[in-house]
This record gives C-alpha cells, structure tokens and sequence, in this order.
C-alpha cells in the first residue's frame, strides 16, 4: 500500500514508541502482552481461542 519507501517510517514510529514507554531494546518488550502480564487473563485466553479458530498464528 505505501511503498519500501514507508518502513523507515515504521521504523521511526516504532523507536518513538519504545522511548515514550521507556524500552531500551526490543528484548524489554518481551513477553509484554503474555497472559501473566494481562490484567484479564480471561480475555487474552479468548483471544487465543479465538485466533485458533481463524487459523491466525
């Protein structure tokens, strides 16, 4: 849709986020969206339930 030329965009973006949430590397953000670190476990339970059923990975 946009082009080779958009991932340096991407790129930005993706490091001014990591600063505004204080990662240093990619390795901090690990796990970061995992069941143990979710505030409702339930729904991340669902969401992979759901996933399988679409047969997204």
């Amino acid at each position: 849709k946009n082009g080779i030329d958009y991932i340096s965009t991407i790129i930005k973006e993706f490091e001014r986020l990591m600063d505004e949430k204080g990662y240093k590397s990619t390795e901090d953000m690990r796990g970061i969206v995992s069941r143990s670190e979710s505030e409702k476990p339930e729904l991340f339970e669902r969401l992979q339930y759901i996933k399988a059923l679409v047969g997204i990975e």
